[in-house]
């Protein structure tokens, strides 16, 4: 050990003396044999072994593959701190285990009268009133049977904000609708030259250009013509990130170039059309990332707006592409591209909207508790994702409150 400490000390001296990037390139070597690299200290490549009996590599401390035990009569393991099989113990009558803090076992009760359990804060059974007539149940706020109606001329339902039958009306002459925000049919303009339409904001036919010389367009953001640089040697343009022509090499034959990573046996290519959406302040970053098992990096790009369509080619593969914006809920997804097109529409949601339309309301607060109660469960994994606002993997009556909370202005999600 004392030995690994004064190689990492020495380099670390190293590395701030000598011009950065001398460390970047090596072959890590251990001709000390203790599985720790002579020039950086990361560790070796080794079968994990355990001589001396105490569950832990000789070599990197990690656990080894045991059977949990407490030789003290502990209620953890005491190699990997996990639980032992154990009795529930509640000696404090708090309801909940010492040891493993899940609930204890009980009959829920309702001393208050607020139909919600005292201890657990499930919901109790009972029958809806209303009250008030405002079509929400007055104990668990669930919407109500009711004929949507829409005495505001808003085109919502007053109760349920369900999109009430209506023709399409563009007030504010943004070419969208104001009530279901499809486009309303128009001829593009672009009088700015920005690429984008004057009227809707799509982006129009234009040539690309590239005035600042990071080999993007200055209107639309799309990759144009450009010398490739890659005075690293690593097989990557310095100015896109792209990769850079070169003879493939593949000596250990897993139809992988060793130098950049791609296939090198023949490919086809295959254009993926995505068209993206997102709601709340255009004026936000939307971040698009890209992985997949030939890159050696993620390739990524950000935009703003709340709509994007584009097309891009790639070769054959499993690609994981991942979508994120702020008060949005992080989206992240998997595509084999085996065709010769793919196309894939996308929405981005807010932080609490089940629904997926853009807003967090008394729909969603009825979808999350109906959940919850098991009447209704959410069965779209990314619809969950946006009711679990607190983060928990789950969702149950905490997030009913913070949802209902949003929608009465009390207890905002977004910040």
């Amino acid at each position: 050990m004392k030995k690994r400490l004064c190689i990492l000390l020495c380099f670390c001296l190293l590395s701030s003396l000598l011009p950065q990037g001398v460390w970047a390139r090596h072959v890590c070597m251990d001709e000390t044999g203790d599985y720790w690299c002579d020039i950086c200290g990361n560790e070796m490549d080794h079968g994990c072994v355990s001589t001396d009996g105490d569950d832990y590599c000789d070599f990197c401390r990690a656990v080894m593959v045991h059977e949990c035990y407490n030789d003290h009569g502990g209620d953890y393991c005491q190699i990997c701190l996990e639980v032992l099989p154990h009795s529930y113990t509640d000696t404090d009558d708090d309801g909940w285990c010492d040891i493993c803090y899940e609930i204890q076992p009980h009959g829920c009760f309702d001393t208050d009268g607020d139909y919600w359990c005292d201890f657990c804060y499930s919901g109790m059974a009972h029958d809806c009133l209303d009250s008030n007539v405002d079509f929400l149940c007055d104990i668990c706020y669930e919407v109500l049977a009711h004929t949507c109606f829409d005495d505001n001329t808003n085109y919502l339902c007053d109760v349920c904000d369900w999109i009430m039958s209506h023709d399409c009306f563009d007030n504010d002459g943004d070419y969208w609708c104001q009530v279901c925000l499809r486009s309303i049919a128009h001829l593009c303009t672009d009088g700015d030259g920005d690429a984008c339409c004057d009227l809707c904001g799509i982006i129009v036919a234009h040539t690309c250009a590239d005035r600042d010389g990071d080999t993007f367009c200055d209107l639309c953001h799309e990759p144009v013509d450009h010398v490739c640089i890659d005075s690293d040697g690593d097989y990557w343009c310095e100015l896109c990130g792209w990769i850079v022509s070169h003879v493939c090499q593949d000596t250990d034959e897993n139809a992988r170039c060793e130098l950049c990573g791609f296939l090198t046996e023949p490919y086809i290519s295959h254009t993926l059309g995505l068209t993206l959406r997102s709601f709340l302040d255009e004026a936000e970053e939307t971040e698009l990332s890209l992985r997949t098992d030939y890159l050696k990096f993620s390739l990524g790009r950000t935009f703003t707006g709340n709509f994007l369509e584009l097309a891009e080619e790639y070769p054959a593969g499993t690609y994981e592409f991942t979508l994120s914006k702020k008060n949005h809920v992080t989206r992240s997804w998997a595509l084999v591209l085996d065709g010769d097109v793919d196309e894939l529409v996308l929405t981005l949601c807010p932080i609490g909207d089940i629904s997926g339309d853009g807003k967090v309301n008394v729909a969603d607060t009825s979808m999350a508790y109906a959940h919850s109660r098991e009447v209704a469960p959410i069965t779209d994994q990314y619809a969950r994702e946006c009711g679990d606002v607190n983060g928990d993997g789950k969702v149950n009556v905490a997030d009913v409150s913070k949802i209902y909370a949003h929608v009465r202005t009390t207890g905002p999600l977004w910040k």
